[in-house]
């Protein structure tokens, strides 16, 4: 396809980099978009043409950096397109595919691009946050270095230096963001995160207590008529994992019709889970 033809939807992709990843340079939209070095290069000095406010050239990082003054013109400025471009192929316009979830948590795409920034630079940042069990906001400080969509929410794992432990920080309870200059110590780093990098085998299978009918049903829907489906999972998303599949872990308490699912040897995984699960 000639680039003048993909140059609308590379103003696009662009713009969606910018909104949400705070920063557009030419080596990550030809990360996402197979076009040449020259071609980017135009495309985006086209797109700070079309929308120069809130925008920055950055000579350190060479890359177009947004701050708060930004504003989306050729996008609707959502997550969901965010994703579109950069973790799927782009569909042609048409509602043959509809998406029934409901996004409850609403995304602020300056605290997404500050994190996403930060994991990029391997920088700190702070924020002010709240917990079920500590409703009242709090300064925090951490270093993040990966970004979750877990069922309706997303989270951000990160080292927290004030418990030393890495953690999974809900973005919707996160609030004042503020990327930080404090380089990324060597005991924040991804790979020192064991739950991160450990993997584990989840085993799932059709709930004890259906009947045989049931059982069959329920193979042949998510097991492809196998007695049972065996997924590596990081353990550290395992929790979420299990949720978002309505999987028993304690079947003798969690029963169907509300379960339908269960998770072979949960004993074996319970350092993984959080309580209750």
């Amino acid at each position: 396809m000639p680039a003048s033809a993909k140059s609308p939807e590379t103003l696009r992709v662009i713009e969606s980099l910018l909104i949400w990843e705070g920063a557009a340079g030419n080596e990550r939209v030809r990360e996402l978009l197979d076009l040449h070095f020259t071609t980017v290069s135009r495309l985006l000095a086209q797109y700070v043409d079309l929308n120069p406010i809130g925008l920055s050239y950055s000579t350190v990082q060479r890359r177009w950096v947004a701050d708060a003054d930004f504003k989306p013109l050729l996008t609707t400025g959502t997550i969901e397109e965010y994703l579109a471009y950069t973790l799927t192929e782009r569909n042609q316009d048409g509602a043959i595919v509809v998406r029934t979830q409901l996004d409850f948590g609403v995304v602020r795409h300056l605290a997404f691009a500050i994190l996403h920034r930060a994991i990029r630079e391997g920088l700190g940042v702070t924020a002010m946050h709240c917990s079920m069990r500590s409703p009242t906001p709090t300064s925090k400080i951490f270093y993040p270095h990966s970004l979750v969509e877990a069922g309706r929410r997303w989270h951000v794992r990160a080292y927290v230096p004030e418990s030393g432990t890495f953690k999974d920080l809900a973005l919707t309870r996160l609030s004042e963001l503020c990327m930080t200059d404090l380089a990324l110590p060597d005991e924040a780093r991804q790979e020192r995160d064991t739950a991160w990098t450990t993997q584990v085998a989840l085993r799932v299978t059709s709930h004890p207590d259906l009947t045989l009918e049931q059982k069959q049903m329920v193979r042949a829907e998510y097991f492809g008529s196998s007695a049972a489906r065996v997924e590596t999972v990081r353990a550290a998303l395992l929790p979420y994992i299990i949720h978002d599949l309505r999987a028993a872990t304690d079947p003798a308490r969690q029963q169907p019709p509300d379960f339908q699912l269960c998770v072979a040897d949960a004993e074996k995984l319970s350092e993984w889970l959080m309580p209750g699960s």
